[in-house]
């Protein structure tokens, strides 16, 4: 990875205006299979059981579980303690990173990139997970927008315009989203941004959809060395323009 970075040509003020917008769940930690786990945990703890099939149906859709549980017609006064419990159980989980996120990261960062993350996760979770990774550093704090920092959640296009105007920079379309989920595709189509898709192929009803898309800005890839690639041929492009 370092001989890699070495041989990158292209200086820092070049990438200044670029903004690089990360999903966290499932792309720079690999917690896709824990969370089920504790959802499925959550679920049980209160009798909910009968729940289930349409709440894993719709997170595998890329749906948020708050969205959800108003989608069944879940009372209030459940979906709120249920909410609590949930942060509560996520903050106490042990997270990993995907192999080579921090070597990549580091590089994205030492290369001039404005580093953000948007994520419909809590920001007190978001901001621990960052920091237990050695990775708070590498983030402009005030990119980072999660569910409850932010009056929008993705796909919502005005995510994408807070973050330009935060950084006083004018061309929107100087953004490249990493995700892995159709809702991270939307979100990109939503602002003609570049997307950057880590595949998941134990998800195949997932996987079947995103290969019937034909979003000409968007790369599929399965690792982190792909997406430092991914993003230095996008980047490559931009400049020969």
């Amino acid at each position: 990875m370092e001989e890699q970075s070495q041989n990158r040509g292209i200086g820092r003020s070049e990438h200044d205006n670029w903004v690089i917008i990360m999903d966290l769940d499932g792309t720079i930690i690999d917690s896709d299979i824990e969370n089920m786990e504790i959802l499925k945990e959550l679920l049980m703890e209160n009798g909910l059981e009968n729940k289930m099939d349409p709440i894993f149906q719709g997170l595998a859709m890329g749906k948020e579980f708050n969205e959800i549980m108003v989608e069944i017609d879940m009372q209030p006064e459940t979906r709120k303690s249920l909410e609590k419990q949930l942060i509560m159980k996520m903050e106490n989980r042990k997270t990993k990173l995907f192999p080579d996120v921090c070597n990549v990261l580091k590089n994205l960062s030492q290369m001039g990139l404005n580093l953000s993350i948007v994520t419909n996760n809590y920001y007190t979770f978001t901001m621990k997970t960052l920091e237990n990774h050695g990775l708070i550093g590498l983030f402009d704090e005030q990119l980072i927008l999660c569910y409850d920092n932010f009056d929008h959640l993705k796909p919502s296009s005005n995510i994408i315009q807070e973050i330009f105007r935060r950084k006083k920079l004018d061309d929107i379309g100087k953004g490249i989203i990493i995700g892995n989920s159709l809702k991270d595709i939307e979100f990109a189509e939503k602002s003609r941004l570049f997307i950057i898709y880590l595949q998941n192929n134990e998800d195949k009803k997932r996987e079947d959809l995103i290969n019937k898309m034909s979003y000409d800005k968007l790369y599929k890839v399965s690792n982190w060395i792909e997406i430092q690639n991914a993003i230095d041929q996008v980047l490559e492009v931009s400049i020969k323009k």
